[in-house]
């Protein structure tokens, strides 16, 4: 059931994409949350000192 979940999310996502909405940083917290693989935090910037 939860990859269904999974798939009908990303459908979702490719509709909204096709209609010019962006939603990639909605994509990777959900990635993040369930801990799908590449979708890791990125790293953080450097401060200089």
């Amino acid at each position: 059931m939860r990859s269904i979940g999974f798939l009908l999310l990303e459908l979702g996502f490719t509709v909204a994409e096709e209609g010019g909405v962006d939603c990639a940083e909605v994509e990777r917290t959900i990635a993040r949350a369930y801990g799908l693989p590449g979708y890791a935090d990125p790293a953080p910037a450097a401060v200089p000192g």
